[in-house]
C-alpha cells in the first residue's frame, strides 16, 4: 500500500488578494526619472510542490479458526431446539465472543449438510443437518472450509447440498466446487480503517475414506485432495489475483496423535517455502497439535502453522484420550502495512474444553461448573483437561480474553463460474 500524495499548485487566492495587491505592483523611478514598474510575485504562486500527507498508517486485523464440526448422534439430538429446527450455537455459545469478536472467522466443516434433517447421521457415514449452517452464521463465522476425508460420505449430491446450504447462509466456502469452472479461491474483503483487504482461503484433504471413487478421479474439482503443489498454484494465482493474505486449510495428519505427522510437517514446509502462503490452519486428528512458525514464508518473514485445532462439536470421550475433550480456536493477528507485505504477528491460541455428556463447549480458563448450570463437566475433569491441552501448547500464548472488532461486516466474494 503506497501513501497518496497530494500535488498543490500554490497561488495568491481571493483570500490573499487584497493584501497582495500592494505588494504585488508599484511604481518606481529609474535612473533618467522614468516611472518603472516593479512587479512583486510571491514565488509561491507559480510553483508546483509536491507535499506527501501523513503516511497512511498500518492496518491490523484477526483471523480466527476452529476444529472439526462432527455429528455424532448425540450432537445431533442435543442441537434439536423447542420448535423442532437444528441449532447446536447453544452447545457452544461460551465460544461466541471469540468468534465474532475476531475481523475474519472460519470453520472447519468436517462433514456433508444436508436438507434432509430427519436423515442426520453420526459415524461412520456422518450428515449434519442444514440448520447447523445456520448455527455456524449465528456464531459469527464467515466461511468454512469443506474439503475432508468425509466430503464424500453424501456421494455428489452432498456436496452439492453442503456448498448450497452455505451459500444460502451466506457463508463462504473452500476444498469443495460445483463445477469445473468454478473459482477454485474463496476470497473475502475485510474493510478496517478505511482499507479494503483481500484475503484468500483454500483447503485441501489428504484424502477420503473410500479407496476408489471414480467420479473424484474424473472430476477432481469436486473435492481437493492431497496436492499440496496445487494449493500452491492457487496461493501464486490469489496473488495475482490481488490477495494480500493467503491461507491455506490442511485436512490431515494420525488420528489421535499430538505431535503432527511427517507430511503435515512436509506440507507446511512446501508452504512456507512457496513465499505465497501466509498462514496453515490444520485439521482432522481429533486432538490438539501444537503451533510452529517455520522458516520461509511471504518476503521471508516466517509463515505460521496451527497444526491442529482438535475438534469443536463432538461427542468423543475421554476413553479416547484427553486430547479429544479439548481443542483450541486459532487465532492470528496480521498487519498490512502502508508499503510491503501483510505479516503475520502472532499466532496465538485459546483452548476450549468438552463435556461430553452435554455435548457443550466452554472457555477452558475461564470454565467453573457453578457458572453453567446445566453442565455434568466438573471443575477437576476440566482441569485435567486443560492441563493436557496446556501441555501441547507448550510455550504458545494463550488468548483468554475475547478479542474485539471495528472492522466492517466481512465481504463474502462469490465464487464465480466460467
Amino acid at each position: 500500500m503506497k501513501p497518496s500524495k497530494l500535488t498543490i499548485l500554490i497561488a495568491t487566492a481571493a483570500a490573499f488578494a487584497l493584501p497582495l495587491s500592494a505588494c504585488s505592483s508599484s511604481t518606481d523611478e529609474g535612473a533618467d526619472g522614468t516611472p518603472v514598474d516593479v512587479q512583486v510575485t510571491d514565488p509561491a504562486a507559480s510553483e508546483e510542490v509536491t507535499e506527501a500527507t501523513e503516511p497512511e498508517p498500518d492496518v491490523t486485523f484477526t483471523v480466527v479458526g476452529t476444529g472439526d464440526v462432527l455429528s455424532h448422534m448425540p450432537v445431533v439430538e442435543h442441537s434439536i431446539q423447542a420448535d423442532g429446527t437444528y441449532d447446536y450455537a447453544p452447545l457452544v455459545a461460551d465460544i461466541k465472543p471469540f468468534i465474532e469478536g475476531a475481523d475474519l472467522a472460519l470453520c472447519h466443516q468436517e462433514v456433508p449438510l444436508t436438507y434432509d434433517e430427519a436423515s442426520a447421521s453420526g459415524y461412520p457415514v456422518f450428515a449434519a443437518p442444514a440448520g447447523w449452517a445456520r448455527s455456524t452464521k449465528e456464531l459469527g463465522y464467515d466461511g468454512c472450509s469443506t474439503a475432508s476425508n468425509h466430503s464424500w460420505d453424501r456421494g455428489w449430491g452432498g456436496v452439492e447440498d453442503t456448498i448450497d446450504i452455505l451459500t444460502e447462509q451466506g457463508l463462504g466456502f473452500t476444498g469443495t466446487s460445483r463445477a469445473g469452472d468454478q473459482d477454485p479461491i474463496q476470497y473475502y474483503t475485510i474493510t478496517k480503517d478505511g482499507l479494503d483487504i483481500k484475503v484468500a482461503h483454500l483447503s485441501f484433504t489428504y484424502g477420503l475414506n473410500y479407496e476408489v471413487v471414480p467420479e473424484i478421479d474424473e472430476n477432481p474439482w469436486l473435492v481437493n485432495r492431497d496436492d499440496p503443489d496445487h494449493m500452491i498454484e492457487l496461493a501464486k494465482q490469489a496473488r495475482d489475483e490481488g490477495a494480500d493474505v493467503v491461507i491455506v486449510s490442511s485436512h490431515g495428519g494420525v488420528e489421535y496423535q499430538a505431535e503432527p505427522s511427517d507430511r503435515q510437517i512436509e506440507w507446511a514446509e512446501a508452504f512456507a517455502q512457496s513465499g505465497v502462503i501466509d498462514l496453515y490452519l490444520g485439521h482432522h486428528v481429533h486432538v490438539p497439535q501444537p503451533i510452529e512458525k517455520f522458516e520461509g514464508g511471504v518476503d521471508g518473514q516466517g509463515m505460521w502453522a496451527f497444526f491442529g485445532t482438535g475438534n469443536l462439536v463432538s461427542n468423543m470421550h475421554p476413553e479416547m484420550g484427553y486430547g479429544t475433550q479439548n481443542g483450541y480456536i486459532a487465532h492470528a493477528t496480521i498487519t498490512v502495512p502502508a508499503e510491503g507485505s501483510a505479516h503475520v504477528d502472532s499466532a496465538k491460541y485459546t483452548g476450549v474444553v468438552l463435556d461430553d455428556l452435554t455435548n457443550q463447549v466452554f472457555i477452558a480458563s475461564s470454565y467453573e461448573q457453578a457458572n453453567h448450570p446445566g453442565s455434568m463437566l466438573t471443575d477437576a475433569d476440566a482441569q485435567l483437561f486443560y492441563d493436557h491441552l496446556k501441555s501441547v501448547m507448550g510455550d504458545a500464548e494463550e488468548l483468554t480474553e475475547a478479542p474485539g472488532t471495528i472492522a466492517d461486516p466481512v465481504k463474502v466474494i462469490p465464487r464465480a463460474f466460467g
